[in-house]
């Protein structure tokens, strides 16, 4: 626990490996971007003897940008987060990065047929191929909207908009 915010986190299967988003600090000072703007970032951490310790942050975090709320399938080898990367299509876009020998791989835009020009957030994989995520860059019901889409081959089909009672005229942030 720090004093700042620390927000959405994700575990490995058997509870001993944790990826959570956190601000970017420096001891007990936010740090900011050249933009004034203080940025997210993924660390990860780990249990021993019932005690939860940070470990590190991800490799491909960067002071520029915002890196968070990870997501990860069943194995622990594939995780997808949202960041507002320069080369993205809007706000913020879902990536995927594989941890392959123990290093995460260079993460990968999942592309515009589900990145939108608005804000795409909070994604959950469910069964390793249904991901489950927020977005506000397309017509919905409210701000954000949960919608679904299955990465089961190399091009994602469109996203379904999951629809109301899941969707409503507010905020729908994710399960």
């Amino acid at each position: 626990n720090s004093i700042f915010n620390e927000g959405p986190s994700a575990f490995n299967k058997n509870y001993s490996m944790v990826y959570i988003t956190r601000n970017n600090s420096d001891g007990n000072k936010i740090v900011t971007n050249e933009k004034d703007e203080n940025v997210l970032k993924i660390y990860y951490g780990s249990t021993q003897d019932g005690e939860w310790n940070i470990d590190g942050e991800m490799a491909f975090n960067d002071p520029a940008y915002s890196v968070g709320h990870p997501a990860l399938s069943s194995a622990g080898n594939v995780m997808i987060f949202v960041s507002d990367m320069p080369w993205g299509y809007g706000g913020t876009d879902l990536y995927r990065t594989e941890n392959i020998g123990g290093t995460w791989t260079k993460p990968v835009n999942l592309g515009k047929t589900i990145n939108t020009g608005g804000n795409e957030m909070f994604p959950f994989l469910a069964n390793d191929s249904t991901l489950y995520f927020s977005s506000e860059g397309s017509i919905g019901l409210g701000g954000l909207d949960i919608y679904r889409v299955e990465l089961t081959g190399p091009h994602a089909e469109k996203p379904e908009n999951l629809g109301y009672p899941i969707n409503t005229s507010k905020d729908d942030f994710g399960f």
